[in-house]
């Protein structure tokens, strides 16, 4: 459990993609998990409650039409505390400073009605550029496996 949270070290291309994989799916795991036991006291407490499905479309609905949504705010977090250990591993193997792998997550929380689609859309191709030079450009972890082959020849 330690090295799910370490921010220390060095990830590869290869191991930041399959940690992207597995948290991924934890994280979606987690949001259902969530999503159930919200409407599992919702039908407790309103038992006229509709269908899940028609229920979860009637969240959704709320959630774009509130900002400010502790919904919202949950799963940006739990994105920021599950994601940014390996981007931050990522980003020291490639030389990286962690501050801008922070800020494409700063996006987030702020509010499109509050600075507008313009700068949304800025704060998106940030973040996608960030990702691809996170996913694609070779570090240290590469460096030296290439080092190694090359002595080993």
């Amino acid at each position: 459990m330690n090295t799910f949270f370490d921010l220390s070290g060095r990830l590869g291309r290869w191991a930041y993609f399959n940690r992207m994989v597995v948290r991924s799916i934890i994280v979606t795991f987690i949001v259902l998990i969530y999503l159930a036991t919200w409407y599992f006291f919702c039908k407790l407490i309103s038992p006229d409650t509709p269908v899940f499905v028609e229920w979860l479309e009637s969240q959704i609905e709320l959630t774009s039409q509130n900002p400010y949504s502790i919904t919202k705010f949950l799963a940006y977090l739990l994105g920021l505390l599950i994601y940014i250990p390996i981007e931050i591993r990522r980003a020291n193997d490639i030389n990286l400073k962690y501050r801008w792998v922070i800020l494409t997550h700063i996006s987030f929380f702020i509010p499109v009605q509050v600075v507008g689609n313009a700068i949304n859309f800025i704060y998106f191709l940030y973040g996608t550029v960030i990702y691809l030079i996170l996913q694609f450009k070779p570090g240290e972890t590469f460096n030296e496996w290439s080092r190694s082959k090359d002595q080993s020849a």
